[in-house]
Parts: C-alpha cells; structure tokens; sequence
C-alpha cells in the first residue's frame, strides 16, 4: 500500500497592479504580518525594468528553511516545504491556511 504524506503546501495571492517601492519596507511589513515567521535570510534582487514580472523581485526565508515568500509584480507565494518525508505534525504546519490568511489579509 503506497502511503502519501504532504510535504509542499502554496499558496498564492495574484497582484497584476502591484508595485514594488521600498523593499526594506516591504520586508519589514511581511515580517511583522507574519509574526517573524520569516526570520531567515531575505534575498532583493535588482532587476531591469523590463524584467519579467513573474520574476521574484523579493524572497523571505525562515531559519529552519520550511517557510519561504517569494513577491513578484505579479503574484506573492507562500510556499512551505518539508525536506523530508516525515508526518507533519508541527501546529504551524497544520494550519497553513490561517497563516496565509494573516500574511494575505489587510
């Protein structure tokens, strides 16, 4: 009998308008909205204007390398990725649904 478990839950919230001014600012307010949840290295790639939007221009990382946000101009993921195969089990985990909720929620 084959036995499934989760390991990669997303979710994406599609933004065709958005703009991305103060990426410090950005960052901070992900962090905050989050609950420190991103508390890992963050990556701020310079692009070209004529970038594809689809490109992230922001990615948030947690410490523990589970949780990561990745903010285009056109689309924000939340994305968490188990690097195993183990059962989730972590209270986090299991309501990923509220946390992106908080995160995509005004």
């Amino acid at each position: 009998m084959i036995s499934l478990s989760v390991i990669k839950l997303m979710a994406s919230i599609f933004t065709p308008e958005f703009t991305i001014g103060d990426k410090l600012y950005l960052i901070d307010f992900f962090k905050d909205k989050s609950k420190n949840k991103f508390n890992g290295d963050f990556l701020s790639i310079p692009l070209p204007q004529d970038a594809p939007a689809e490109i992230p221009r922001v990615i948030l990382n947690s410490k523990d390398n589970l949780w990561k946000l990745e903010i285009s101009l056109h689309r924000t993921n939340l994305i968490f990725l188990k690097s195993n195969l183990s059962i989730i089990k972590d209270p986090d985990e299991i309501n990923f649904n509220d946390i992106a909720r908080e995160i995509f929620h005004s």
